[in-house]
């Protein structure tokens, strides 16, 4: 008996049990199954394959285990595939790099370990990409996705163990909006090429072990709202053309060996609103025109160089 169904939506049911076995060998016309936010338990099986016509698999916040099937590369026509909140482990599999239609792959907060497969790079209609929070995940970024995955517009590779350098290739990824590789190991400089990165709205690089000098090209995002970089080894004075920053409402960048003067061009961010430079090498002396920043003394901290009792004489 085939069960001729195309969307199967049962989300936060609190279902607590395994997935049917119908569902996998029998409803092969499923173009969309979301069974996230229950309580399955067990694997994802091998027949997952006989679901050919599927375009959306969201398994997401569950209590799925195990090992992925490498069948899940055999979905030609699947578009998202959401597994994130999960407990599944071992390696990320290689063949999700035949997933040629893929626009979105979320597999953050499992516990994947070994590297992030080099045929990730292959997947050139991906636009987001989600696998923070695999703390055994480690090697480099793919090169194929700085090269071949052009429509990236979110990239979240944060809290995983990734080492190596942040490629100039970066620049080619201009849909790029959110950019997040915090809490990594990754060493040597940002590329000046992330200055093409023209979309780029959020840039979080704290907590791994970069190196400067800064580079001053990134004064040119004029999109950018937030900039996340403590926790490095910098040794870079601020380069004067991030005062061009016109969106910038946030700046953390404590505990990262900035060293300098703190450039007068700051004045110019009229929408910066946090700003947390403790804990680094700066000059004592700020500029006059750190006067110009109104919005500052909105936030609920401003503590990094207590700007506020800066602007109060």
């Amino acid at each position: 008996m085939y069960l001729i169904t195309e969307h199967l939506n049962m989300d936060e049911n609190f279902i607590a049990q395994r997935i049917p076995g119908v569902i996998w060998t029998n409803m092969t016309d499923l173009k969309l199954l979301d069974l996230s936010g229950n309580i399955f338990s067990g694997q994802i099986p091998s027949e997952v394959s006989n679901l050919s016509n599927l375009r959306e698999l969201d398994l997401n916040t569950n209590l799925l285990d195990g090992q992925l099937p490498t069948e899940l590369g055999l979905l030609e026509k699947l578009q998202v595939l959401k597994l994130y909140s999960n407990s599944f482990s071992g390696s990320i599999i290689s063949e999700l790099g035949k997933l040629q239609q893929l626009k979105r792959l979320d597999l953050d907060d499992n516990y994947f370990r070994g590297t992030l497969p080099q045929e990730l790079g292959h997947l050139s209609n991906l636009e987001i990409f989600w696998a923070n929070g695999n703390y055994q995940v480690n090697g480099t970024i793919p090169q194929g996705l700085f090269v071949n995955a052009t429509k990236l517009q979110k990239l979240f590779l944060g809290d995983l163990s990734l080492s190596g350098t942040i490629s100039p290739d970066i620049g080619n990824l201009q849909q790029l909006q959110f950019l997040q590789l915090k809490n990594n190991q990754f060493e040597g400089t940002l590329p000046e090429t992330i200055g093409q990165c023209s979309k780029l709205l959020a840039l979080e690089l704290d907590r791994n072990q970069l190196e400067g000098p800064l580079p001053s090209n990134l004064g040119n995002l004029s999109s950018l709202s937030v900039l996340y970089l403590s926790s490095n080894s910098l040794r870079s004075s601020i380069p004067a053309e991030w005062g061009n920053l016109a969106n910038l409402t946030t700046l953390v960048a404590s505990s990262a060996n900035i060293t300098g003067a703190f450039p007068s061009e700051f004045g110019k961010l009229s929408n910066l609103q946090y700003l947390l430079l403790d804990r680094n090498e700066l000059n004592s002396t700020l500029p006059s025109e750190i006067g110009n920043l109104k919005k500052l003394c909105e936030s609920q901290f401003t503590n990094a160089i207590d700007l506020c009792t800066y602007l109060s004489l």
